[in-house]
């Protein structure tokens, strides 16, 4: 399953995006593009391998900055895979929330 948060950046500057997240599940991925679907390097990250998604590796609250490139819309992406089995338990009701919250600092 994939989400998508679209955040508009009107700014002179190239001001960094934070993305917190948490109660996701492990190994979901967190991706952040600009309009031209590049993505962006999480900040103070360079070179190769820089650009890759962020890998969530717990449940526990967490939070990525990304420099964006200026003004523009960009997509913070969030992936995840649930692995639920059904049941004969008609009663057994189970429930999830996960938050995604993206601001410019």
């Amino acid at each position: 399953m994939t989400g998508v948060v679209a955040v508009m950046v009107r700014s002179e500057g190239t001001p960094v995006l934070r993305v917190s997240y948490a109660n996701l599940p492990t190994g979901t991925t967190v991706r952040v593009v600009d309009w031209r679907n590049e993505p962006l390097h999480p900040a103070g990250v360079q070179g190769p391998g820089g650009t890759g998604p962020v890998i969530v590796q717990s449940q526990e609250q967490s939070e990525t900055r990304f420099q964006t490139r200026g003004p523009g819309i960009y997509r913070v992406e969030t992936t995840f895979q649930l692995d639920v089995s059904v049941g004969g338990n008609v009663g057994n009701r189970k429930a999830a929330t996960g938050d995604v919250k993206v601001s410019v600092e």
